[in-house]
């Protein structure tokens, strides 16, 4: 007892008996904090503080939505912001070469024609292929198929008299594809074009450079004009010159309200109706897909009009489809050979049998934007 007396009478054992006992107590008070402390309760740093009044002033909800929800409201949505309206189709020109891109191969049953109904002889389809002589590469691809195409030239195109004259010599049948006013008035429509703004004498200018462009043309088909067929008068004029002139007409159709085909029928006009776009996507794929519309159109009506163009996909497309026409009683006509005149009893496809007493006239226009 005395030796412990002396022990701690010592200034410094003394001091660092009493650093060691506060350190203990400090940790063993820090050790409990950890087991005991209450976030709620916790006391925040001065700007914590600040931003806390300032934020308490704004509810804060917290919603919990993942990326697929916001996804499904979206899709739920999305059909308030549909608009109905005429559908457009537009023809437009590529004037470029296609890409080599890497074909992927995917496999096509090209099997039986569903949906047969006509029993009247062979099924005969026309394929017109619109765009011919821009670009030079895919149209001669064209050209090379060998089959009785029938191919629409803008009338604009360079060396088109030599490639025209080529294109007759391998015995294809001949169309002027003529540029029409679209919807869109900003779309460029090349140096030969009708529009509804030009005068009497600058159109009939327009038509009779179209017709001098090449020779050995048998009818005519709409380039574009999705706004121009709407036009009762527009059409009149075009149809008439056409009588005159002992062709026939196509309408593209590049927009489901186009009167241009029932005017050519209504002026006794050889006429025909497009059924399918070919290409509208420029994808194997779409041309897949629209091959065997065209099979189902020609099952249920003894024939189909088909539009595509100079593309890549589009000759790819024809290649593969072919050689598989000879089993199912199908067979390539030129777009001549399913043209008829009002007395030969046409339907419309999109509108069922002409309304031969409804005039032209009475078609609506729709604004100019």
């Amino acid at each position: 007892m005395l030796l412990s007396m002396k022990r701690y009478t010592n200034p410094k054992a003394t001091l660092r008996f009493i650093v060691i006992t506060l350190t203990l107590a400090a940790a063993v008070q820090l050790v409990l904090n950890l087991f005991t402390m209450d976030d709620n309760q916790a006391e925040p740093s001065a700007p914590s503080q600040q931003l806390s009044a300032v934020d308490a002033e704004k509810p804060r909800v917290d919603l919990g939505l993942k990326i697929h929800d916001l996804r499904e409201i979206r899709q739920a949505y999305a059909p308030l912001h549909t608009v109905e309206r005429p559908e457009i189709l537009e023809d437009i020109l590529d004037v470029k070469e296609e890409p080599q891109t890497k074909s992927v191969k995917i496999k096509t049953v090209y099997g039986p024609v569903p949906e047969t109904v006509y029993e009247g002889g062979p099924r005969k389809i026309a394929i017109i292929i619109d765009d011919m002589g821009m670009n030079r590469v895919q149209s001669r691809a064209v050209m090379d198929l060998d089959v009785p195409l029938t191919l629409a030239f803008l009338p604009y195109a360079p060396g088109l008299k030599q490639m025209t004259r080529e294109a007759r010599t391998l015995g294809y049948e001949l169309m002027i594809h003529m540029p029409m006013e679209p919807m869109d008035g900003k779309q460029d429509l090349g140096s030969i074009s009708l529009r509804e703004d030009m005068e009497a004498e600058t159109w009939l200018s327009e038509l009779n450079k179209a017709f001098e462009s090449f020779d050995g043309y048998v009818g005519l088909n709409n380039h574009m004009g999705s706004r121009l067929t709407q036009n009762p008068e527009a059409m009149s004029l075009v149809m008439d010159t056409l009588k005159t002139r002992g062709l026939y007409f196509v309408d593209s159709r590049t927009i489901s309200t186009s009167i241009a085909g029932e005017v050519a029928h209504d002026k006794g006009l050889d006429m025909a109706i497009r059924d399918v776009f070919l290409d509208h996507e420029n994808s194997i794929d779409f041309v897949r897909g629209a091959l065997l519309k065209a099979e189902r159109v020609a099952a249920r009506k003894g024939h189909a009009i088909v539009i595509g163009h100079p593309k890549a996909a589009t000759v790819q497309g024809l290649q593969e489809w072919l050689p598989t026409l000879g089993d199912k009683g199908i067979e390539i006509v030129p777009a001549s050979d399913l043209v008829r005149s009002k007395d030969d009893g046409l339907e419309n496809p999109q509108k069922g049998p002409f309304n031969l007493a409804q005039t032209p006239s009475q078609s609506p226009l729709p604004p100019r934007e």
